[in-house]
């Protein structure tokens, strides 16, 4: 989901300094867009191992996408230093020896390795204030219980009247009940009690 944020934040940047700093407005969008998640996530008060897993899994895609993000900025300062296709062919064929220019920095390449610069320092701010270790711990010590208890406990009750036969089913993980479901069945003969 994040990676599709990638492109059009490049697309829109204009590589303009926000007031005050040196990087550009694509860095803090793409993070206020990641905080959204994170917050919407913390929000809803799941179990805290389960709040645990679901950032983790946010965080990483966060992390890719940033890494995603800075490859493309990086790839556009490669693009605009390459020599031409043209140039190219002739040096190939040695007709004309020609040196690629040095690269001339522009405010606009400064701008652009500031957004990466920030970029990073930003994930590095939002894992600290994840307590990225807490999350960890809390990962580790659950997925212990795990394996040291069966995977899970299937369970299946019947109830039979004698007009209704009622079946419940559920399914138990670490002491939680997970889904659970009733089948509620019509006796054609009140009198015949199916098993």
């Amino acid at each position: 989901l994040a990676r599709e944020w990638v492109k059009p934040a490049i697309e829109q940047d204009e590589n303009t300094p926000i007031q005050g700093v040196y990087y550009s407005t694509s860095v803090q969008d793409l993070f206020k867009s990641f905080y959204a998640n994170l917050s919407l996530v913390q929000s809803l008060n799941f179990q805290p191992y389960l709040n645990a897993k679901l950032v983790t899994k946010i965080v990483q895609g966060i992390s890719d996408t940033i890494c995603d993000w800075a490859l493309q900025t990086h790839d556009l300062f490669v693009a605009s230093n390459l020599v031409k296709p043209k140039q190219e062919w002739s040096v190939f064929n040695q007709f004309q020896k020609i040196e690629p220019p040095p690269f001339s920095f522009t405010f606009e390449t400064g701008v652009k390795l500031n957004n990466v610069s920030q970029a990073f320092q930003m994930m590095h701010s939002m894992e600290n204030s994840l307590k990225s270790d807490e999350i960890s711990l809390e990962i580790q010590k659950n997925e212990r219980m795990l394996k040291s208890k069966p995977k899970s406990q299937t369970f299946l009750f019947t109830w039979v009247s004698p007009f209704l036969k009622v079946a419940t089913c559920g399914r138990w993980i670490l002491g939680h009940n997970l889904c659970a479901s009733a089948t509620v069945t019509p006796l054609l003969r009140p009198n015949s009690r199916a098993g």
